[in-house]
């Protein structure tokens, strides 16, 4: 019988073919342009990505699971941290006039730090509900906006101003 498993040497090398067309297109959801970046502050920059990130992940729940949930191979793993990276550095060119005290070397391991907390908060919201929550989703914004403001001498913007800033998006 025919199956796709005859063009892969083992199965797991279709899950992480798969996560690697999801990872492209997480990718391309979160670093496409943001319209007046200019004039935004970054907690909102951050909360523009947090929206497209939560807004993949629910029009695609097999990347979720694949991506995020706890049964993900450690070569998925992997490949997530690598993908991380990858959207770290749109990022950070985003935050760039943002943070213009923090070398760009400083800027892309905050940020990729950044995605991999948020990342941690929405696989957290999928083993207590199987989705990303928006009370989660406003919490894994939340903890970035928390670790960026640290690491730089800012002042985190509170939890709840979340809601506010998702609705002018």
């Amino acid at each position: 019988m025919a199956s796709v498993y005859h063009y892969f040497p083992n199965p797991s090398s279709v899950s992480i073919a798969l996560s690697n067309r999801y990872f492209d297109g997480l990718e391309a959801s979160i670093c496409a342009p943001i319209a007046k970046l200019e004039v935004e502050h970054w907690h909102q920059v951050i909360a523009i990505l947090n929206k497209r990130a939560v807004h993949f992940y629910r029009q695609f729940p097999y990347a979720q699971a694949l991506i995020l949930g706890s049964d993900h191979s450690w070569a998925i793993r992997q490949a997530d941290l690598s993908n991380n990276r990858r959207i770290a550095l749109g990022i950070a060119g985003f935050l760039a006039t943002k943070f213009p005290e923090a070398t760009p070397d400083e800027l892309l391991g905050v940020v990729v730090t950044g995605i991999t907390v948020g990342d941690a908060v929405f696989a957290l919201s999928i083993g207590e509900s199987g989705e990303i929550t928006d009370a989660m989703a406003r919490r894994a914004w939340f903890a970035v906006c928390a670790y960026l403001a640290a690491t730089f001498g800012r002042r985190a913007p509170p939890e709840s101003r979340y809601g506010s800033l998702i609705d002018k998006c």
